[in-house]
């Protein structure tokens, strides 16, 4: 009959240690995440603006559905990592969680976002910022904690601006809160 051995505090750290490091490395190759989402939100927000501005369109928040690439282009991503030997550990299936649950927040702020008059920034910035934050708790690197931080700021920011001012304070936010620290985080050596 086979004994249970219970593990010594320095086991039990060695093995958090190399769970939390094993997350970090496989975070830092999901930086892809933070650029994809970092350029498609610029983009839209970039056309957002012009859209506005130049009344190309009457419904300018339609430059939004340049989401649809971002989400297929994560799909396609998701698919070939899959097939990837890493381990999934806890600390990844907290951030895949901690995404999704964003994810499906966005999404019920997309359905009704006629009833935010289609103005709806501070509220995914909350949301953002709030994955954003705990993505960057969980892997310890401080620019996405930051980014997450940034992101709230410009939610408390947002709700004493304009409509046109919210977008265009969104453009740095998306800059130094998702692209910066996901170029930081694609360069990190292990």
């Amino acid at each position: 009959m086979e004994k249970n051995k219970e593990l010594t505090p320095k086991q039990s750290l060695e093995i958090i240690n190399n769970m939390i490091e094993s997350t970090k490395s496989q975070v830092r190759k999901n930086a892809f995440y933070f650029l994809l989402w970092g350029w498609v939100t610029l983009i839209a927000c970039l056309l957002h603006y012009i859209f506005l501005k130049t009344a190309i369109t009457e419904k300018p928040h339609m430059a939004w559905l340049i989401v649809i690439i971002g989400v297929v282009a994560t799909l396609v991503y998701n698919f070939k990592r899959s097939k990837d030997d890493e381990p999934f550990t806890h600390l990844n299936k907290i951030l895949a969680l901690t995404w999704l649950s964003f994810f499906i927040s966005y999404l019920i702020i997309i359905v009704y976002l006629k009833e935010f008059n289609y103005k709806a920034y501070q509220l995914v910035f909350i949301l953002t910022g709030s994955a954003t934050f705990i993505s960057g708790m969980i892997i310890k690197f401080r620019p996405i904690l930051y980014g997450g931080i940034l992101f709230w700021i410009g939610s408390i920011i947002s709700f004493h601006l304009s409509y046109e001012n919210q977008i265009l304070i969104s453009i740095p936010i998306i800059i130094l809160g998702y692209l910066i620290p996901g170029y930081l985080l694609k360069r990190k050596k292990d």
